[in-house]
């Protein structure tokens, strides 16, 4: 049987290490994205687009890059003026702008899928293919414990 002090020493480790991995990971996508003129805010955003074909509206951007209304504006418009992406009135709520690809943004989009798939790959090297899926199923367990907040 564990001590307490056991379990802390493991938890610590686990908080510890999956800290040092986003950071590694968030460095290694900083510097892929600086050639390609973007911040890792850009990059995120046109992440989160490519997922979404049909656009979405920049409140939704926000929470799924956990970013305010003022950054995904100020983000959006950078975008915007390098021709990525367009924003647009919401057709379900004219208060609402609706922010797509444009044809520019997806040739961008393929470039980053093929950079991403590059710094995943060597992230997850040595991992089999039943390990990485534990590891994102593990993982996304941490993530919600943390979203589920009372």
């Amino acid at each position: 049987m564990k001590t307490q002090s056991e379990s802390f020493e493991a938890k610590k480790r686990c908080g510890l290490l999956l800290q040092e991995a986003a950071a590694l990971l968030r460095r290694e996508f900083e510097h892929a994205a600086g050639p390609e003129g973007l911040t890792l805010t850009q990059w995120r955003v046109m992440g989160q687009l490519a997922q979404h074909p049909d656009g979405l509206r920049q409140a939704a951007l926000g929470k799924a890059i956990n970013a305010s209304a003022m950054t995904v504006s100020d983000v959006a418009e950078r975008l915007e003026g390098a021709g990525f992406i367009r924003r647009e009135p919401d057709p379900g709520d004219s208060r609402a702008k609706l922010v797509r690809v444009t044809p520019q943004g997806a040739v961008l989009l393929d470039r980053m899928r093929e950079t991403a798939s590059g710094i995943l790959g060597r992230a997850l090297a040595g991992l089999a293919e039943d390990d990485r899926t534990m590891l994102a199923d593990l993982l996304g367990q941490v993530i919600a414990n943390l979203q589920d907040r009372p």
